[in-house]
């Protein structure tokens, strides 16, 4: 199939890339894997953080699709196996599709994500929850507190 000097370059090419994504998917799982296990973490979120967890599942759905995509991509060009070329095609596809409809929707509520944010971690950063904690966390908190108030006063002027 890959003949001359154009197609082996291209053929390792390909291979190179679909292996820095397999990697990138297995570190993307990884991560997802430790955030949702860590109980260091499992204290600071479970003070009002519902969608932390959410957002540790897609990152692992997403590092496992990359994963198995970055596989597809290697082993296709290595092999030259149609069935496994054809498969990382569709899955580029989806990716595309993907893409455009997050585009999309972040489009769409662009307005709403500040608004978002701020209710998700105003209750931390206003001391509502924070009589939980251990110290250590309290002061991290009111720290971040003071220099996030600081920074946007100084970008309102």
């Amino acid at each position: 199939m890959a003949e001359g000097c154009c197609g082996k370059c291209s053929k390792f090419m390909l291979f190179v890339f679909n292996l820095i994504f397999w990697l990138a998917g297995i570190g993307l799982l990884a991560f997802g894997i430790w955030l949702r296990l860590d109980n260091d973490i499992a204290k600071i979120v479970s003070l009002d953080l519902p969608w932390f967890y959410n957002a540790t599942y897609v990152m692992m759905g997403v590092g496992g699709f990359t994963m198995i995509m970055g596989f597809l991509g290697c082993c296709g060009a290595m092999k030259e196996n149609k069935c496994m070329l054809t498969m990382y095609t569709i899955c580029l596809g989806l990716v595309f599709i993907a893409e455009i409809a997050g585009g999309v929707v972040a489009f769409v509520y662009r307005n709403n994500l500040n608004t978002w944010v701020d209710e998700a971690f105003s209750g931390v950063l206003d001391g509502q929850q924070i009589e939980s904690l251990s110290q250590d966390t309290r002061e991290a908190i009111i720290t971040l507190q003071t220099q996030v108030r600081t920074t946007s006063q100084c970008r309102s002027y």
